[in-house]
C-alpha cells in the first residue's frame, strides 16, 4: 500500500508558504523602509490643518530618523481626505494618521508603486491608543476596483453605533463592513496587508473575487476581529471567496457572527442572534492559503469555515498550523456546505494546533462540538494537533468527526492527541470512504462513561483506511471501539480493521490536565474568562503582549504533553501580574492572588503566603484572602523551590455603595412597532438597560390587555385575538419602562413557494424563491412581481423579501425574490437582468401572464430592480437576448439608486460608456417617457431620500406616472418596520389597482376599532407636476425685513440677525442631510433675458457650518425639454451661515434653469436650502429698421443693436450657424459663429447693422422672427 511519506509533508508544507517582500522586525511587525516613500502625509483630526498643512519627505528635518515618531514640528492635515489630494495612485505615498485621534472619514484605497513601495496607511506619535475610525453608515475602506501593493497598519475601525452598549445605539440594523475588497477580473488585486489593526461590531470583514486569481497575495497579521454581527444578512470575522495566496498571522478572533445567544434555537437574526451560518471566519473556493498562530475564541458557529462548492479542487493548499481554538461549536470545518463530488479539498496540511473546550458555551443552543470535519480531502495530514478538555457533559462532541458522506484520499491521521472529552465519539467516520489513508500513532484518552474511543457508523475495509499503533486508553485493557453502534473487542477490532492493539495505557506526561482555563491563572494571573477577554480588547500594536497569542498559549498547553523524564526542573522566579501588584480594594470585596512561576514547566510549584499584618488580612494556602480591617497590608507569596518572593502591596478601603444605579431603559428601534398574526407566538428581544454596567439588571415584562396578547418572563407574546396592545419593560431597579407596540392582525397564511435556480454565476448557483397564491395552477395567467433586496450592492439576502411576497401571493400575484452576486453593481445587474428574463421564459411553467410583470426593490434593491429596464446591453452573455427583462411597473422602498463611483468607472471600462450612464439613471438622467409607472417610499431623515425626490420630479416631467411618499421623521430602512406595513401596502395596492396590475387587490382590513395605521407626511405626488417643475417665489418674502437693498431692489450681503430666511419659507433644497450632492429645476413659464441671479440661502449652524467654499453650476435651456439644459456658469457661494448675492450669468430666452451643488463637506455638512431664488431681467425684442438688403431672393434684415450677446429663437437653432454683421454701407463688419444659438457682440457700438444668417454650409437663409437681444 502506497502511503504518504515525510517528503511529501515536507513538499506540502512548502508549496503552501509565502515569502514577501517585506521583513519582520524583532518584535514581530511588518518593517518598513521610509527611503522607499515617495512622500509622507501627516493627518491629525486634533490639531491638523488642511490650509497649512505640509508634505514630507522621508529627509526631511522635521520627520527626522522615525517618521512614526518624528522629531520635529509637524505639520498636519485635518483630514484624510485633503490629505489624498496630493497623491497620485500608484506612488508610494505614506498617510499617517496620528495615534489616539478621531475621524469620521473612510480610507480611499490606493495603489503603492511596487512590492517594496507600496502605498501605506499607518500611524504617527506616541499615544498608546490606535487612531479610531468611527464607521457611521460607511464602509472603512472599500475597494471595488485595481488595487495593488496596498498597506494598512495599525488603525482601528469601530462600528459606534452597532454597539449595544454605546450611548448612541437604537438599532441592531443597518450594520457595515469593516472593510470590503472586491476583484472583478483576474489580476485586480495584488499584494494587500492588513496589520496590527482593530475592527469592531461591524458586520464582518469581506475579500472576494468573481474569479480565482482576481485577489492575490493577501496578508492580515496580528489584527484584532471582535464583535462583528449582523440583524438582516449572515456575518463572520472575515468572509472570503476565491481569493489565491492569503496568509493570516497572529490575528485574534473572538465573538464574531453574534450579538446575543439565539433566544430560541431557531436561526433568527434578529437583534444579532447567535446563527449556525455565522463564523468568526468563513473561506469559500482559496487556493494557497495559510492560517499560523491565530487564535479562534467563541464564534457564533465555526471557529475557520472553509468550503469548496465548485467541484474537484476548488479549495486547495491549505495550510493550518499551531492555531488555538476555544469554545467553538465547531473548531476546522473542512468539508461542509454543497457537495459537488469527490475531492472538493487538495492538498490539506492541519498541524500542530489545539482545540480546547468545544461547544462551551452553545453560542446557537446547540449540543455540538466538534474538532475538525474531513470530508472530501486529497493528499490531506492531519498530524500533531491536540484536542483536550472537555467539560460540557450535554455536547455530542466529535473529536475528529470524519463527517457526512465524503470520499477521501491519500489522507494520514496520525501522531494526535484526545484527551478528557466529555460526552463525546473521539474518533467518528459516518458513512465516509476513504482511498489509501492511514490513522496511526494517536493517543485517545477517554475516562468517561458514554465517550468511545472510535465509532465507525459504516461497514469497513480495512484496505480503505489503515488503523495501526493508537493507543486507546482511559478504560483499562477494554476500549471502547464500535462499528455500527456494536462494541467491538480487541480481536474483533483486530479481525474487521487489522489494528493490533498494544497499548492502553497512557504515556507518562509532565501534566496533561493543563487547560486554557489554568493557563489563564497560572501563567496570566487572571481571576476570570471574563477579565481575559476583556483583556484581549485592550490589547493593539503599541501594548501587544505575547502570552495572549496562540503561539504562547499553545506551546504552554503542549509542554504538559511532554514525556516525564523524572528530570527536575528548578524555579527561577515567581511574580504577580501588574494588575496584582498593587491593589486597592474595599474591605467587604474578596481577592484571589495569582502567582506566576517561571519557567512554566518548573517541578515544585509549591508556595507559602504570608501577609504583613494578620489584623488588616488573611491569606489562606491557596492564596485567598480574607480582609478584617481598614490599612495597608503587603502579601507574599514564597516558593518552596528556590524561595523567591512575590509581592502584592494592598491598600484595604472601607466599604462602599459601588452600586451602579439603572438610569433608563429602551428597546431597539425595530421592535418599537410589531406586527404578528393572531394565533402565533414571538421572543421579544430583551430590552436594552443603561447603563451597560448597571448592578440590577432585572425586568419584569407586562401585557396591556391580556385578552389580546400575553407575555411570560422570557418575553415570549402569545397573540391570542385581534386587537393592539402595548407590551412594557419595566426595571425592578427605578421602575423605568420601556414599550413595544403590537398589533395582532387576522391570520395571513403562509404561501406556498419553490426554490428555482436561474443561472450559474462563477460556477455557483444562483437562485431565487417563487412564492404561490391561494389555489394556484400552471394553468393560471396571473400577474408577477419580481423583487430584489437590499444590501448595497455588497451584502444583504433575499430573505428580505420574504414578507413581501407572502403578503402579495395572499392577494392573487405570483410574487418572486431574487438572490442575486453582490460585490460589484455590475455582478448584481448582471443576475438581476437574467432573473427577469428567467421568469419571463418560464412563464407557462410559473402560471403568469409574461406581458404583466411588475418590480420591486428595497434600497440599492431599487436600483438594481431599475436596471433591468434601463441597463441595456448590460447583458450575461449566456442569457437569451431575444427575451425582454423590462418590468411593466416599479414599487420601490427606500430607494438608493446612485451608484459607487468605482463602480460607475469599472462598468464603463468593462462595456464602455453608454451602457455606464444607463446603470448610473441620477446622474445621467436616462429616464425615458416610456419608462413604467412608479411609486417610492423613503423617510424624510433617510440620506438617499434627495435620490428619490430626482427621480420622480424627472419622471414627472417626463409625463411618467410616478409619486413619492414619505414617512415623517424615518430614517433609512423604514420601510422594512412592522409598524408601516400596513400604510405601505395599502398605498401599493391604490397603485396597483391604478395600473391595472392588481384588480382584485383588497386594502389591508383591520377590523378592531382601536387600530391605526401610520400617517405618512403627505402625498407628495403634488410636490412635483410636468407643468412647474418646481414652485418658486418670485418675489422676495414680504414677512422678513429687507436689508442692504441693492438699486434693483434685491437683498445682497451678509444677512444681519432678524433677517433669517427660515428654513419653513425654504422653497428649495439642494442635498438632504449628510447627503453629498443634489439639484434642482426651475420653469421660468415663459422665456426671459437673464442677467443676474440671486440667491438668498437660511440659516443655520446646525445646517451649514464650517463647509468653506462650494460651488454651484447653473446650467439653462432655452426650450421646454429638460434634455436640453447646458452649462452656463460656476458660481462659488460660503454657506457658513446666512448670505444673499447676486450672481451674473447673462443668458437670453432662457425657459429652464438648474442648479447643482458639488460635493459638499460630508462630515460637517448637513443639508443646503436656498430660501429664494429671483432672476433678473427682461424679455424684449430688436427693433427693425424698414430698410433691408437684397441678395437673390433673400431678404436681409437691419438691426438696432448695442454691446452684449444674443439670443437666436429656438426655432431657428438647429440651421442657423452664422452671421454676418454689416454696416450700413455694406461692409462685412465680423462674422460670429453661434453656439447653441448664442453669439457675442461684444466692442460693437450702438446702432443698426444688417444681420445675415447663415446655415452650417454658411449658406444664407431667410429670417422671419426677431432676434432677441
Amino acid at each position: 500500500m502506497k502511503l504518504l511519506s515525510k517528503i511529501s509533508y515536507l513538499i506540502l508544507f512548502m508549496n503552501s508558504f509565502h515569502l514577501f517582500s517585506q521583513t519582520i522586525d524583532s518584535n514581530g511587525w511588518t518593517k518598513l523602509n521610509a527611503e522607499n516613500a515617495s512622500k509622507i502625509i501627516y493627518v491629525s483630526s486634533e490639531e491638523g490643518d488642511d490650509d497649512t498643512a505640509e508634505v514630507y519627505a522621508h529627509t526631511d528635518g522635521a520627520v527626522g530618523a522615525d517618521p512614526f515618531l518624528p522629531s520635529g514640528s509637524i505639520k498636519a492635515f485635518k483630514t484624510i481626505k485633503e490629505a489624498l489630494t496630493n497623491v497620485t495612485d500608484g506612488e508610494a505615498a505614506w498617510i499617517l494618521l496620528k495615534r489616539g485621534d478621531t475621524f469620521t472619514e473612510t480610507l480611499e484605497p490606493k495603489s503603492g508603486a511596487s512590492a517594496t513601495a507600496p502605498f501605506v496607511y499607518a500611524t504617527y506619535g506616541t499615544s498608546k491608543e490606535l487612531p479610531l475610525i468611527l464607521l457611521d453608515g460607511k464602509i472603512g475602506f472599500r475597494s471595488l476596483g485595481e488595487l495593488n501593493h496596498f498597506y494598512v497598519i495599525g488603525i482601528e475601525f469601530y462600528a459606534k453605533k452597532s454597539d449595544p452598549n454605546d450611548v448612541e445605539f437604537t438599532s441592531f440594523k443597518g450594520n457595515i463592513p469593516g472593510f470590503f475588497i472586491y476583484a472583478a477580473s483576474a489580476g485586480t488585486v495584488n499584494d494587500v496587508l492588513v496589520e496590527g489593526c482593530a475592527f469592531r461590531f461591524t458586520e464582518g470583514c469581506n475579500i472576494s473575487s468573481k474569479e480565482l486569481g482576481g485577489v492575490t497575495n493577501i496578508r492580515l497579521r496580528r489584527n484584532l476581529f471582535f464583535d462583528s454581527y449582523a440583524a438582516d444578512s449572515h456575518s463572520s470575522g472575515i468572509f472570503t471567496e476565491q481569493v489565491n495566496d492569503i496568509t493570516l498571522e497572529e490575528n485574534i478572533f473572538d465573538h464574531n457572527g453574534w450579538y446575543q445567544k439565539s433566544l430560541a434555537g431557531n436561526n433568527d437574526q434578529n437583534g444579532g442572534q447567535a446563527t449556525i451560518f455565522n463564523h468568526n471566519l468563513y473561506f469559500s473556493s482559496v487556493k494557497n492559503t495559510v492560517f499560523d498562530g491565530n487564535s479562534f475564541y467563541r464564534p457564533s458557529s465555526i471557529g475557520a469555515k472553509f468550503t469548496a462548492n465548485k467541484g474537484e479542487g476548488s479549495s486547495t493548499d491549505i495550510t493550518i498550523t499551531n492555531n488555538f481554538y476555544y469554545d467553538c461549536e465547531i473548531g476546522i470545518s473542512l468539508g461542509g456546505n454543497v457537495r459537488t463530488g469527490a475531492y472538493r479539498f487538495k492538498n490539506l496540511l492541519v498541524n500542530d494546533n489545539v482545540f480546547n473546550s468545544l461547544g462551551e458555551s452553545k453560542q446557537t443552543n446547540r449540543t455540538l462540538g466538534w474538532a475538525i470535519e474531513i470530508d472530501d480531502w486529497e493528499n490531506g495530514i492531519f498530524k500533531y494537533n491536540f484536542i483536550v478538555h472537555q467539560n460540557v457533559n450535554e455536547a455530542s462532541h466529535f473529536g475528529i468527526g470524519m463527517y457526512l458522506r465524503g470520499e477521501n484520499k491519500d489522507v494520514q491521521i496520525e501522531n494526535n492527541i484526545l484527551y478528557n472529552l466529555k460526552s463525546t465519539n473521539y474518533i467518528y467516520l459516518d458513512r465516509s470512504e476513504f482511498t489509501n489513508s492511514t490513522l496511526s500513532n494517536n493517543i485517545v484518552h477517554n475516562t468517561h462513561d458514554g465517550s468511545k474511543h472510535v465509532f465507525v457508523n459504516r461497514t469497513f475495509a480495512s484496505e480503505d483506511l489503515v488503523f495501526s499503533e493508537n493507543t486507546y486508553s482511559g478504560q483499562g485493557t477494554t476500549p471502547s471501539l464500535y462499528i455500527q453502534r456494536d462494541l467491538q473487542s480487541i480481536a474483533d477490532w483486530k479481525d474487521k480493521t487489522s489494528e493490533e492493539i498494544t497499548n492502553t495505557t497512557l504515556p507518562n506526561y509532565v501534566d496533561p490536565d493543563r487547560s486554557f482555563e489554568r493557563y489563564i491563572t497560572e501563567v496570566l494571573g487572571l481571576d476570570s474568562l471574563e477579565t481575559f477577554y476583556k483583556n484581549l480588547r485592550k490589547l493593539n500594536m503599541h501594548n501587544w503582549k505575547n502570552e495572549y497569542t496562540a503561539i504562547e498559549i499553545n506551546r504552554w498547553i503542549k509542554e504538559g504533553f511532554e514525556i516525564n523524564t523524572g528530570a527536575t526542573v528548578a524555579v527561577t522566579s515567581v511574580a504577580f501580574n501588574e494588575d496584582q501588584e498593587n491593589i486597592s480594594i474595599e474591605k467587604n470585596k474578596e481577592l484571589q492572588l495569582f502567582p506566576i512561576i517561571q519557567p512554566t514547566n518548573a517541578t515544585n510549584t509549591n508556595v507559602t503566603w504570608t501577609s504583613s499584618d494578620e489584623a488588616v488580612a488573611t491569606v489562606d494556602a491557596t492564596g485567598k484572602l480574607t480582609f478584617l480591617t481598614t490599612g495597608n497590608v503587603t502579601i507574599k507569596a514564597i516558593t518552596e523551590d528556590g524561595g523567591f518572593e512575590a509581592e502584592s502591596n494592598i491598600v484595604v478601603l472601607a466599604e462602599a455603595d459601588n452600586t451602579v444605579a439603572v438610569t433608563g431603559v429602551f428597546v431597539a428601534e425595530e421592535q418599537k412597532f410589531l406586527t404578528i398574526d393572531q394565533g402565533n407566538e414571538l421572543l421579544l428581544l430583551p430590552p436594552i438597560i443603561r447603563p451597560y454596567n448597571a448592578t440590577n439588571t432585572n425586568y419584569t415584562w407586562a401585557s396591556s390587555d391580556e385578552s389580546i396578547a400575553t407575555i411570560d418572563a422570557s418575553g415570549l407574546v402569545k397573540a391570542l385575538n385581534v386587537g393592539e396592545v402595548i407590551l412594557s419593560a419595566t426595571t425592578e431597579d427605578g421602575g423605568f419602562t420601556a414599550t413595544v407596540k403590537m398589533i395582532i392582525t387576522p391570520t395571513v397564511n403562509d404561501a406556498t413557494y419553490q426554490e428555482f435556480v436561474y443561472k450559474q454565476t462563477g460556477g455557483e448557483d444562483v437562485s431565487l424563491r417563487v412564492y404561490y397564491p391561494e389555489s394556484w395552477t400552471n394553468a393560471d395567467n396571473r400577474k408577477a412581481i419580481v423583487m430584489f433586496h437590499g444590501g448595497s450592492w455588497v451584502s444583504g439576502s433575499y430573505f428580505q423579501m420574504f414578507p413581501w411576497c407572502n403578503y402579495l401571493a395572499s392577494q392573487g400575484m405570483v410574487a418572486i425574490s431574487v438572490s442575486y452576486t453582490y460585490g460589484s453593481v455590475e455582478s448584481c445587474v448582471l443576475d438581476a437582468r437574467s432573473a427577469m428574463r428567467w421568469v419571463r421564459s418560464n412563464s407557462a411553467m410559473l402560471g403568469i401572464n409574461p406581458n404583466e410583470i411588475s418590480a420591486a426593490g428595497a434600497s440599492a434593491g431599487s436600483h438594481i430592480a431599475m436596471s433591468t429596464f434601463l441597463s441595456e446591453g448590460l447583458d450575461d452573455t449566456n442569457d437569451d437576448l431575444s427575451v425582454s427583462p423590462k418590468p411593466n411597473a416599479f414599487f420601490l422602498i427606500d430607494p438608493a439608486i446612485k451608484i459607487p463611483t468605482d463602480d460607475y468607472n469599472e462598468i464603463k471600462e468593462d462595456w464602455g460608456e453608454e451602457i455606464a450612464k444607463l446603470t448610473d439613471p441620477i446622474t445621467h438622467k436616462v429616464y425615458g417617457a416610456d419608462f413604467p409607472p412608479v411609486i417610492c417610499f423613503s423617510g424624510t431623515n433617510d440620506g438617499r431620500v434627495s435620490e428619490a425626490h430626482q427621480m420622480v420630479q424627472y419622471l414627472h416631467y417626463k409625463g411618467v406616472p410616478a409619486s413619492l411618499w414619505l414617512g415623517s421623521e424615518q430614517v433609512h430602512g423604514f420601510a422594512d418596520k412592522s409598524e408601516w406595513f400596513a400604510s405601505i401596502m395599502n398605498r401599493i395596492h391604490d397603485f396597483f389597482n391604478d395600473q391595472g396590475i392588481l384588480p382584485n387587490a383588497y386594502p389591508i382590513e383591520i377590523k378592531n376599532p382601536k387600530l391605526t395605521f401610520h400617517d405618512f407626511a403627505g402625498d407628495k405626488e403634488g410636490l412635483f407636476s410636468p407643468a412647474s417643475i418646481v414652485s418658486f417665489p418670485t418675489e422676495r418674502n414680504p414677512s422678513v425685513a429687507e436689508n442692504l437693498i441693492n438699486d434693483s431692489g434685491f437683498s445682497e450681503g451678509v444677512i444681519t440677525p432678524g433677517t433669517v430666511h427660515d428654513e419653513d419659507e425654504s422653497s428649495m433644497w439642494f442635498t438632504e442631510r449628510g447627503y453629498t450632492s443634489g439639484e434642482i429645476i426651475f420653469d421660468l413659464g415663459e422665456a426671459k433675458d437673464i442677467d443676474q441671479v440671486h440667491l438668498w440661502n437660511w440659516n443655520s449652524a446646525t445646517q451649514s457650518v464650517k463647509t468653506g467654499l462650494r460651488d454651484i453650476e447653473i446650467y439653462t435651456a432655452t426650450t421646454d425639454d429638460i434634455d436640453d439644459l447646458t452649462y452656463a456658469t460656476k458660481i462659488a457661494i460660503y454657506p457658513g451661515g446666512n448670505f444673499a448675492q447676486n450672481f451674473n450669468v447673462k443668458k437670453e430666452g432662457v425657459k429652464l434653469v438648474k442648479f447643482t451643488i458639488l460635493n459638499p463637506f460630508n462630515s460637517a455638512f448637513q443639508s443646503m436650502g436656498l430660501a429664494e431664488v429671483k432672476f433678473s431681467g427682461t424679455t424684449s425684442t430688436l427693433s427693425v429698421a424698414e430698410e433691408t438688403l437684397e441678395e437673390g431672393d433673400v431678404t436681409i434684415l437691419k438691426y438696432n443693436i448695442g454691446n452684449g450677446r444674443f439670443a437666436v429663437n429656438n426655432t431657428h437653432l438647429l440651421k442657423l450657424h452664422f452671421v454676418d454683421v454689416i454696416n450700413l454701407s455694406g461692409a462685412l463688419i465680423r462674422t460670429i459663429k453661434l453656439v447653441d444659438g448664442y453669439g457675442s457682440i461684444e466692442g460693437l457700438s450702438n446702432g443698426m447693422y444688417y444681420l445675415k444668417f447663415k446655415n452650417d454650409a454658411k449658406e444664407t437663409v431667410a429670417v422671419e422672427k426677431y432676434i432677441k437681444k
